[in-house]
């Protein structure tokens, strides 16, 4: 009764399609996505020199709390803070990795700004991001971005510590500048269904200000896609996995 279970027919073969190689980076992404946590490394693991020039990071932050009745004196949790080293209006340099990009809009002008989750190799803290610096940096503060960041603390009413950002600079340039790109371009067989869906899928993931043109391999015909991209390094890995280098451009 085992014959058809162990018989072969040509259908019953199933093609594993030939996928490039993840960089670590999207690796690590991924791990990240369905773990929490990083396996493999950490996005920072490249950058260890820079990080530990840092005055500022989550370690800094005390997860102590005092007992009710210690809590008479006012000054209490200021001068833990204090202890630990960090004191309102301190500047401080620190840096990490963009965990979650909360963007939000000045009651005064309806400015875009917005609220970073920042993560380091200790933890993660809550970082300011101004209207003018954000403006500055338009279409680079995404999520997974390696960031250094100069600022001045502030001690919030609840005794939490957020960092007002003075200026940033990425560690790594997961954005292509945006005066020197216009166009994201790509080709490949649109009549592959699932080819163009997969491509649609990692598109969406990567929002940002980059239009996309597309041109059919088999028909030549060329098309524009209703949607704008952010042309981060990992979305051009994972482009890669499914598409020839060749055929993914920036012009």
């Amino acid at each position: 009764m085992f014959d058809n279970v162990f018989s072969k027919t040509k259908k019953d073969l199933v093609e594993i399609p030939d996928i490039k190689e993840y960089t670590k980076e999207t690796k690590l992404k991924f791990e990240k996505q369905v773990m929490g946590i990083y396996l493999s490394g950490h996005p920072l693991d490249n950058f260890m020199e820079e990080f530990n020039k840092f005055t500022f990071n989550a370690s800094m932050i005390s997860n102590r709390e005092p007992e009710l009745e210690e809590v008479e004196d006012e000054t209490f949790e200021t001068e833990l803070l204090e202890t630990e080293g960090i004191k309102n209006n301190d500047l401080v340099c620190c840096g990490g990795c963009l965990e979650e990009v909360k963007k939000i809009f000045t009651k005064v002008g309806n400015k875009e700004m917005a609220i970073v989750k920042v993560e380091d190799l200790f933890g993660t803290f809550e970082v300011m991001i101004t209207p003018a610096v954000y403006a500055r940096n338009l279409g680079r503060v995404v999520e997974d971005a390696l960031v250094k960041i100069h600022g001045k603390v502030s001690i919030r009413d609840d005794k939490s510590i957020l960092i007002i950002a003075d200026k940033l600079d990425f560690l790594e340039d997961k954005t292509v500048k945006l005066e020197a790109t216009k166009t994201l371009y790509l080709k490949y067989d649109t009549a592959d269904g699932v080819l163009h869906a997969n491509i649609l899928t990692i598109l969406k993931n990567y929002p940002g200000n980059i239009p996309v043109v597309v041109r059919c391999a088999s028909t030549n015909n060329a098309f524009k896609l209703n949607l704008l991209v952010n042309p981060n390094n990992y979305l051009i890995n994972e482009l890669n996995a499914i598409v020839d280098e060749n055929n993914i451009k920036f012009m």
